[in-house]
């Protein structure tokens, strides 16, 4: 992957695509340190704290109950699942997810300007760093759909989170995600699911224990129907 224009950016919130009416995203992690020096210490040495993270994004307001703002505004005093990819939500791309609660929104109009849209929110579970497991597009199932398998690196031991935002679904879909040894030719198994989804709907899910090399998305339904989701995926 080379050098990418921030044109591409994408953002969802509460299973609603932002990107369309956002022209600024700005994110941040940090992680505490506590000092530890003792007599004698020549160098300060430090100790890991708590993790922390924020966003903020402007964009234009439209007044649309699709719209940014009416998601930015729900999400004010409640939990905001937020997923957001700077180079777009290609399968494979990099991301950061979190939790979190929106701590500020703001709207400005002037007479000789376009009316725009301001807002903060505060992570209670930092900055994750995600792996776009699929895009948000808009795809007709007729069957179950297996996604395609992305190489994660090598195998891990301490679990990790999930994020799903779906901003369409027509019937019922449980959407999961599954992790084999062998890239899928004898192992596969499940190793997290989403809530069954059956409209717009948003989720961030946790899970321990080993996490495989290969990863990919599956998603069972109960009908032919169209659903436009992408999902987000992170180790610890």
């Amino acid at each position: 992957m080379a050098f990418t224009h921030g044109k591409n950016a994408k953002l969802y919130m509460n299973g609603y695509n932002l990107s369309t009416y956002l022209d600024s995203i700005d994110s941040t992690g940090t992680d505490d340190v506590a000092e530890v020096s003792t007599f004698g210490t020549v160098q300060k040495p430090y100790v890991a704290g708590l993790e922390d993270g924020t966003l903020s994004m402007e964009g234009f307001y439209d007044g649309d109950t699709s719209a940014a703002e009416t998601a930015i505004f729900s999400a004010m005093g409640n939990s905001a699942v937020v997923t957001w990819y700077p180079a777009g939500d290609t399968l494979g791309y990099a991301g950061f997810g979190m939790d979190a609660d929106a701590t500020a929104h703001s709207i400005r109009a002037t007479l000789d300007g376009a009316s725009r849209i301001t807002a903060a929110a505060q992570s209670s579970t930092g900055m994750e760093h995600l792996i776009s497991l699929h895009p948000l597009t808009t795809t007709v199932y007729s069957a179950a759909f297996t996604g395609t398998a992305v190489d994660t690196g090598g195998d891990s031991t301490a679990g990790g989170s999930a994020y799903l935002q779906v901003t369409t679904s027509a019937s019922t879909a449980v959407v999961s995600i599954r992790h084999s040894t062998d890239n899928f030719v004898a192992s596969d198994d499940e190793l997290v699911a989403f809530t069954a989804a059956s409209a717009r709907t948003y989720e961030r899910v946790t899970f321990t224990g080993t996490v495989n090399q290969y990863v990919r998305v599956y998603v069972e339904i109960t009908a032919s129907e169209t659903i436009v989701f992408n999902v987000g995926f992170s180790r610890t």
